[in-house]
């Protein structure tokens, strides 16, 4: 008796976690961390990469404008404002059991309104393997502006010192 087995595909697993709160002081950096996973035994995987798609709601016009940092598996990571996307490629062959994490951070534009939300979202791929996806959302966090109003008291003006002990 034979058996023939096919061979089952593995996705390469990417998740998405925020460090710490998801809401966000416009202007302030957030980090996101990327955990990633290629658990298929024995088989390496080829051209691995992960890209990640930074929304229009984020300040990502500049290069300057998105931090990253890799890990031992990642041969290059890269931000393109143009296309604002960051693109974390690895090790070929990505040696089968390899699992970490890398991290970028981004920041809302300071005059984002409070509450506004920004979606990312990541896909990992691999020669001959489905692609595996993750997301995380970000609030904006606007601190209320403080309005001063100068009201004058009946029978002053402005700059005027009104005593009220008379």
């Amino acid at each position: 008796t034979s058996f023939l087995f096919g061979s089952a595909q593995a996705a390469f697993d990417v998740n998405l976690t925020v460090d710490g709160s998801s809401v966000v002081d416009v202007g302030q950096f957030r980090g996101i961390t990327v955990s990633y996973s290629w658990s298929s035994l024995p088989d390496p995987l080829t051209n691995a990469k992960i890209v990640i798609d930074l929304p229009a709601e984020l300040d990502a016009d500049s290069i300057t404008d998105v931090l990253l940092s890799g890990s031992a598996d990642v041969t290059s990571s890269v931000y393109d404002p143009v296309t604002r996307k960051v693109t974390y490629n690895f090790v070929d062959p990505l040696p089968s059991g390899s699992s970490g994490s890398v991290q970028f951070f981004v920041l809302f534009p300071d005059n984002a309104a409070d509450g506004t939300l920004a979606a990312i979202n990541a896909t990992s791929s691999g020669t001959g393997q489905p692609d595996g996806s993750g997301s995380a959302t970000l609030e904006a966090n606007s601190p209320a502006a403080t309005t001063i109003t100068l009201a004058a008291i009946a029978g002053s003006t402005v700059g005027t010192a009104y005593n009220s002990s008379a």
